[in-house]
């Protein structure tokens, strides 16, 4: 009876929602700008993880205690990878008010919250990927760099990994919300 009353079944918003979600996602793995962020975001993390294990060790060899598994001095080094994450998040939003292109989204997807939500969730869902193969990758670099100081059993590497995926997601999101707010990538 509720199509009836103009509210679409539950199955129905479901679909649109999906259909958003997809729109979003082609749109952003479309982009150069968002590979070419990710391998900068990428990068930075294997050169600070390397850096910070490698401190570690030479640390711990002049005496001082620096023993701290590997997926931790990885998530540390998340502090200049989420800055990446952060831009490319608020740049897919800010970037189509910039240029224009937000009415096309806008008529593809016409109902603010359901574009918004599926970009948020889109990016959510970038975030945590990145961030768990961030410290993923982060932690094959800094374990040999820190050698007998970043030594580490599965349950810290899950942990941090599944610590940094869920940060970056809520990161990712918070920026879609900030980025729809100020409209302006220079803001």
């Amino acid at each position: 009876m509720s199509a009836i009353q103009g509210t679409p079944p539950a199955a129905i918003r479901r679909g649109r929602a999906r259909r958003a979600a997809a729109f979003e996602a082609t749109k952003l793995a479309s982009l150069r700008s968002t590979w070419i962020i990710l391998s900068l975001a990428l990068l930075g993390q294997v050169g600070l993880a390397w850096l910070l294990g490698a401190s570690a060790q030479a640390s711990g060899e002049n005496g001082y205690d620096t023993t701290m598994p590997a997926p931790f001095v990885a998530f540390v080094s998340l502090q200049l990878s989420q800055l990446f994450i952060a831009v490319l998040a608020a740049l897919s939003v800010t970037s189509e008010y910039g240029s224009g292109t937000i009415t096309t989204s806008l008529q593809a997807v016409p109902v603010r919250l359901r574009f918004l939500g599926s970009k948020a969730a889109v990016l959510g869902a970038v975030g945590f990927v990145s961030g768990a193969v961030l410290v993923g990758v982060g932690t094959l670099v800094a374990a040999p760099a820190a050698g007998s100081y970043g030594e580490f059993t599965p349950g810290q590497l899950a942990t941090a990994m599944l610590g940094a995926g869920t940060y970056l997601g809520l990161l990712a999101m918070m920026m879609v919300g900030l980025g729809s707010v100020l409209r302006s990538s220079a803001g």
